[in-house]
């Protein structure tokens, strides 16, 4: 998974691959690599605390949570419009503590907090992105 991510984020940006208007290719290049650290991030932790299943569950789900954030992306009507596609991803990360509320009348704080520091990984990228030692680093990442 991460090796075919990291080979696949390397080369959409040596094509100019950037879905979200004014963001080019370099600046883009944080997406998928954050992507990347949050879901190792996620699957390591979810391994090391396999014994809490509580826990373990939780951390899964937000990895595979993460996974789906290219796929919203690309559904028609949302494609290139970022306060739609944030708005589908926030849906995404709600079902599991929708799901508890409603089955438990509590949510876990693994959900909720774990959810909401997901979210908050894709402004932060955005900002990386746009820095210029980032670009300097994106660019030498891509050399052929």
């Amino acid at each position: 998974m991460l090796t075919l991510g990291y080979a696949t984020a390397i080369r959409g940006a040596q094509t100019g691959y950037a879905p979200i208007p004014g963001v080019d290719a370099l600046a883009f290049l944080t997406i998928p690599f954050g992507d990347l650290i949050v879901f190792a991030t996620l699957v390591g932790a979810g391994l090391y605390w396999r014994g809490l299943a509580d826990v373990h569950k939780r951390l899964m789900w937000l990895a595979t949570a993460m996974l789906t954030f290219p796929a919203v992306t690309r559904l028609p009507y949302v494609r290139g419009k970022t306060p739609v596609i944030f708005v589908v991803f926030i849906g995404v990360l709600l079902i599991a503590p929708v799901y508890e509320w409603l089955s438990r009348g509590r949510v876990h704080r693994l959900s909720a907090w774990g959810g909401f520091a997901v979210f908050l990984t894709l402004p932060m990228r955005r900002v990386i992105g746009e820095t210029a030692w980032w670009h300097s680093f994106a660019a030498w990442l891509i050399r052929p």
